[in-house]
């Protein structure tokens, strides 16, 4: 499983190749320039972000068509490649919470 895209603006494709890597057995088109696919350990199922703020679901196999690929579209402020949860600004606020466990004790 390669994803690719074919310039700035442009769906992206899911590109399925045979075990050795030599031969393309099926494509299908995802969201705008994905940026990252992962890959469930099964290989029973494929998540892509895309740069439009949406999210590429779809079962990996040779017979993979677009039809057959979920869509959904993030909800703003989320933006792709970008961390959902900032850890250090959570820290931060529980530290300054009183009984929080935090520096006011």
């Amino acid at each position: 499983m390669v994803t690719t895209s074919t310039g700035t603006g442009a769906p992206g494709l899911a590109n399925v190749f045979d075990a050795s890597g030599d031969t393309l057995l099926t494509q299908a088109t995802l969201g705008i320039n994905p940026l990252a696919l992962t890959l469930s350990t099964s290989a029973g199922s494929a998540t892509t972000a895309n740069t439009d703020g949406t999210v590429n679901s779809f079962t990996p196999s040779t017979t993979l068509q677009t039809k057959n690929i979920q869509s959904s579209t993030l909800l703003q402020p989320a933006k792709p490649g970008k961390p959902a949860f900032d850890g250090e600004q959570s820290l931060h606020h529980r530290a300054q919470c009183p009984g929080s466990g935090g520096s006011d004790q």
